[in-house]
C-alpha cells in the first residue's frame, strides 16, 4: 500500500481499505445502527429544536415536560448537530476513524436511556392510557432510545471480532491544542456528571429553568461531549478523528443559534451563563479549527 488515496483488498475484510490507514474494519451492524440513529436525530431533533424556538413556554408536547424552551432547543441542537457526523461515520471503513465519534453517540444514547428508566414517572409512559397522546410519545421515545442503545451496544460487541491491521497516525494533533482540548473536556464531563448525579441542585444553578428529568437529559449531552474530547486526546490523530470534529462543530454552533434566540429566557447576571456560553464557544471553534486543521492533513497525505 502507498499512498491515502489509493485502496486494495484486505484479506478477511471483505472490503476496501483505504491505504496509509489500515486498521480494524467497522462491523456491518455498527454502520446500519448509526445510519438509523442518524434519522432517529434528525426526527427527534427537529421537533425539540424548532418547539424550543417557537414554544411560549413550557413543552408539553414531547416525551415528557421540558419546563423551559431553552432546554428543548439544546437538546434539538445536540440531535440534529450530531447528524452531519453520524453520516460520515456511516461511509467510513475503518473503525479507528470513527471509534471517538462512536463513542459519544454510545454514551449519551446509554445515557438518555437510563435517565428515561429512572425518571419514567415523568414521561407519559404512566399516564395509564395507551390513547393518551402522552403516553404515546413517553412509549416511542423509551422504545426508540433503548432500541437505539441496545443495537449500538451489541454491535460494537461485535466490531471486536473484526481483523485488526498496523495502524499508524498520519497527523498527531497540534501541541497547542492539547490543554484547550483538556479543559474543555474535563468541564462538560465534569457538568455533565452533576446534572445526572445531583439535578435538582445543579438545575438550580443553571440560568434558566429546568426539572430534574430535564437537568439530566442536558447532563448526558454534557458527559458524553466531554469524554469525546478527552478520547480525542488519546487518539491524536486529526484524519481520525474528523467525523468527531463535525459533531462538536455543528452541536455547538446550533447551541449558539439556540441561545441567541432563547437569550430572553437566559439569566446572563450570573457566573454560569458566562461559562456555558464560553463552554459551547470554545467547543465550536474547536471543531471549526480542527476540521480545516484535518482537511489539511488528509491533502498532504494525498500530494
Amino acid at each position: 500500500m502507498s499512498s491515502l488515496g489509493h485502496t486494495d483488498h484486505t484479506p478477511g475484510a471483505g472490503i476496501h481499505i483505504p491505504s496509509g490507514l489500515e486498521g480494524r474494519a467497522t462491523a456491518p451492524l455498527l454502520r446500519v445502527m448509526l445510519g438509523l440513529t442518524a434519522a432517529a436525530a434528525a426526527f427527534i431533533g427537529l421537533i425539540a429544536f424548532v418547539g424550543g424556538l417557537m414554544a411560549g413556554g413550557r413543552l408539553t408536547w414531547f416525551s415528557w415536560t421540558i419546563e423551559s424552551p431553552v432546554t428543548a432547543a439544546l437538546l434539538g441542537a445536540g440531535f440534529i448537530g450530531a447528524v452531519p457526523m453520524l453520516l460520515h461515520c456511516v461511509t467510513r471503513v475503518l473503525w479507528e476513524e470513527i471509534r471517538v465519534p462512536v463513542i459519544a453517540v454510545a454514551s449519551v444514547l446509554t445515557l438518555m436511556t437510563v435517565v428515561t428508566i429512572g425518571d419514567i414517572g415523568r414521561t407519559g409512559v404512566t399516564t395509564g392510557s395507551i390513547m393518551d397522546p402522552a403516553f404515546l410519545l413517553g412509549a416511542a421515545w423509551l422504545l426508540g432510545v433503548g432500541g437505539l442503545t441496545l443495537g449500538t451496544l451489541a454491535a460494537l460487541c461485535l466490531q471486536l471480532f473484526e481483523p485488526a491491521l498496523p495502524l499508524r497516525r498520519l497527523a498527531a494533533l497540534p501541541r497547542w491544542t492539547l490543554p484547550l482540548i483538556a479543559l474543555e473536556g474535563t468541564g462538560l464531563a465534569g457538568l455533565g456528571f452533576g446534572l445526572l448525579a445531583t439535578p435538582r441542585f445543579w438545575a438550580q444553578q443553571m440560568p434558566w429553568r429546568m426539572n430534574a428529568i430535564d437537568a439530566r437529559m442536558i447532563g448526558a449531552w454534557c458527559l458524553a461531549l466531554g469524554v469525546a474530547l478527552l478520547a480525542a486526546l488519546v487518539e491524536d490523530d486529526l484524519v481520525r478523528v474528523r467525523g468527531g470534529l463535525l459533531g462538536v462543530t455543528g452541536i455547538g454552533t446550533l447551541a449558539l443559534v439556540a441561545l441567541a434566540v432563547r437569550h430572553r429566557q437566559v439569566d446572563w447576571s450570573g457566573w454560569a451563563a458566562w461559562s456555558g456560553l464560553a463552554l459551547i464557544a470554545g467547543m465550536t471553534a474547536t471543531g471549526f479549527v480542527g476540521g480545516m486543521l484535518a482537511r489539511r492533513a488528509v491533502a498532504v497525505a494525498k500530494a
